[in-house]
């Protein structure tokens, strides 16, 4: 189950984004449990609801005619171009982001 901040993410990037810019972790929340991640061999994601909230995120942005872009790792952030991406979102970890600073 998705914590109310999780919940309130999910909105705000699929109904009238605000944000420009999204970076985190936690995409198993964001993804059907039928599918796999990406990055972790024996990683499954965890929505029950079968939607994949990135995939939405995704259409919506097309819709605008926004230039978006998703990413989950670091090569594909460093291949981002600021000047031509009207919107990013990155999740770079299947559960909790792990950082330090």
């Amino acid at each position: 189950m998705a914590s109310p901040e999780q919940l309130f993410l999910i909105r705000s990037l699929t109904s009238r984004c605000i944000l420009q810019v999204t970076l985190g972790g936690g995409r198993k929340y964001f993804q059907p449990n039928t599918t796999m991640d990406p990055e972790y061999v024996n990683g499954t994601n965890n929505r029950q609801d079968g939607q994949d909230m990135i995939d939405m995120w995704k259409k919506q942005q097309k819709a605008k005619k926004l230039r978006a872009e998703y990413v989950w790792n670091k090569q594909q952030f460093d291949a981002v171009d600021p000047v031509t991406t009207d919107r990013l979102w990155g999740k770079f970890e299947n559960k909790k982001y792990l950082f330090y600073f």
